[in-house]
């Protein structure tokens, strides 16, 4: 396997293991765009282009699968139709219940589940009884859900049922021993019609393996544990005739990221944070300033395949035991049967992994959320497009009737009187409704041009006038942007902060987050595209969502008129 190079508390580091003596690697095949060029660099995946790409996430307990899986749950073109567990660096069984925890906790609770049998199909090549407890235990992280558990069935059983079931080709992603997947294959060998291609982290082509960094018993220096975990299951899956696009040491020794990186995931929402508390304890288990990122980059290359060249090349797994055991041989002459990548573009990757966890609180639902005749927030959400009135459960404070109204076009307009609530602590026309308790996403779409100091449109997640988040388009010459921009004001127990971003751009979307005790704020100035502003520590009672316009203090210049297309609550 890749993986851990050492276990938490069971597992004495051993040093990094150098290449042997293996055939020199060929040179590599032309360069992007060269007419000479044989990289293959299509994706096996073009159910992407049209929506999103239907995924089987395979991987057998590791942290850094775990934190692969959560970077499929954070990007918006992955449809996570199974999740299942392997034989390999746990017990299937047990962590398959740890996945459903992880599921629940993030809200992605209708996810099968499968685990696999706890053992290779052949041989014993074992991992460290040592590993496999250590990720049982969750490797000392606090455990979301303990005392819960979740249904699980036969991994290959339900491999085949889902990808039968797809109207699309499906995806499949294997990060541990390619066991389950084997048997879902000899199952039913039909599937194979109906899998766009299977991503896979593991072998070691042109470099050493990593086999003795946790097997000093053992002299194979060629292996990679993936492979070595279930060679008979990889022989099988390379010889079945599928899209194997394999991501192997010669990849994965080529990319690094450290704390500063991790660091910038958690910009995101909930499953960010839960991906980077994950890789602080991974890269400290490693040890030094920086590790690598196996099975994470495994996942950025199979949404973005154009961040590795890969090579067509016919490989061979020794399926025997002894010292060679799990090699992937290149066999010269021979047709090909895997794409492998050989060249990452390691900043590329890193910059998708802190792009997407970034983002990953502003990712649309599929479909609107829903709101009862009432207008109460139901379990699928709530949704105000204006175009008929206001919708039950909204309430003005300090209202004039003079200065609000709803277009014909179907837009909610109020026109700015009076200084913010950051300067006066008293605001007209801010239209309210309860908000409802637990984590949350608001988000509206509003245009409005401010062009003097404190005008601003506004969504506020509100308490009282000392205590509140707002995020608004609005101008402020002192607040280091130049004026106009977008900004992310906030109070707690009357002390005031800013984050800015400058702009000109009229039309925008804002977005608050709440997940805990922490507010977060976004914005977008094209669509989908969501920039992170700041973040804060508050817990309000008895809050409010409010959207506002002021005035602020600019005598002189017609007032700011802010006009809201839609606002959306729902969950994270």
């Amino acid at each position: 396997m890749k993986k851990q190079v050492r276990a938490i508390c069971l597992v004495a580091v051993l040093a990094t293991i150098s290449s042997c003596a293996l055939p020199s690697q060929p040179e590599a095949i032309g360069v992007p765009g060269s007419a000479e060029s044989q990289t293959d660099t299509s994706s096996g995946s073009s159910g992407t282009a049209a929506g999103r790409m239907p995924v089987l996430f395979d991987d057998d307990g590791s942290p850094d699968g775990t934190t692969a899986m959560l970077y499929l749950l954070s990007h918006p073109n992955v449809d996570l139709r199974a999740a299942s567990i392997s034989y390999g660096e746990t017990h299937p069984e047990t962590y398959i219940q740890h996945v459903g925890r992880i599921l629940d906790l993030l809200g992605f609770k209708d996810v099968p589940l499968g685990y696999g049998q706890d053992s290779p199909l052949a041989g014993n090549n074992e991992f460290p009884e040592g590993i496999r407890q250590a990720g049982n235990n969750f490797w000392g992280l606090p455990i979301p859900n303990s005392d819960k558990t979740y249904p699980a069935e036969s991994a290959p059983g339900l491999m085949v049922s889902v990808i039968r079931q797809s109207p699309s080709p499906v995806t499949v992603f294997v990060s541990g021993p390619a066991t389950n997947i084997a048997q879902a294959v000899q199952l039913d060998s039909g599937i194979k019609d109906k899998i766009e291609a299977v991503y896979m982290m593991g072998g070691a082509v042109y470099v050493g393996g990593n086999i003795d960094d946790l097997r000093s018993d053992l002299d194979n220096r060629v292996a990679e544990w993936n492979i070595f975990g279930d060679p008979q299951a990889a022989d099988i899956l390379f010889e079945s005739g599928l899209d194997i696009r394999l991501i192997p040491l010669d990849a994965t020794n080529q990319v690094l990221i450290d704390r500063q990186h991790v660091n910038q995931w958690r910009q995101g929402a909930a499953v960010a944070d839960s991906a980077a508390d994950v890789y602080d304890m991974v890269l400290g288990n490693q040890g030094g300033d920086s590790g690598k990122i196996w099975d994470v980059m495994t996942a950025v290359i199979m949404l973005k395949p154009e961040l590795c060249g890969f090579r067509p090349l016919h490989l061979e797994v020794v399926t025997q035991e002894g010292n060679t055991s799990g090699q992937t041989a290149v066999v010269p002459g021979e047709a090909a049967n895997v794409s492998v990548c050989l060249e990452p573009n390691a900043e590329g990757i890193r910059q998708t992994l802190i792009d997407v966890f970034s983002n990953s609180g502003s990712a649309s639902l599929a479909g609107p959320p829903a709101s009862d005749g009432a207008g109460t927030i139901t379990a699928g959400g709530f949704r105000d497009d204006f175009t008929a009135g206001l919708q039950a459960g909204w309430a003005w404070q300090n209202e004039n009737p003079a200065h609000w109204s709803i277009a014909q076009d179907g837009w909610l307009e109020i026109s700015g009187e009076d200084s913010s609530l950051f300067a006066d602590g008293t605001q007209s026309n801010l239209l309210c409704r309860a908000a409802p308790d637990g984590d949350l996403q608001i988000t509206v779409h509003l245009s409005a041009n401010p062009v003097a100091d404190f005008q601003h449109a506004a969504l506020y997640l509100y308490q009282d006038s000392e205590n509140y988040v707002a995020v608004n388009r609005g101008h402020c010459g002192p607040c280091g942007v130049g004026g106009s921009g977008v900004f992310m004001d906030h109070k707690s127990a009357g002390t005031p902060g800013t984050y800015p971003l400058g702009t000109e751009v009229a039309d925008v979307h804002l977005r608050l987050v709440v997940h805990g005790e922490k507010i977060t704020g976004y914005a977008a100035l094209e669509p989908e595209v969501w920039q992170f502003l700041g973040d804060v520590n508050s817990s309000f009672q008895d809050a409010s969502i409010c959207l506002g316009v002021t005035n602020g203090h600019a005598g002189g210049v017609p007032p700011l008129v802010g006009r809201f297309d839609f606002i959306e609550i729902n969950a994270p």
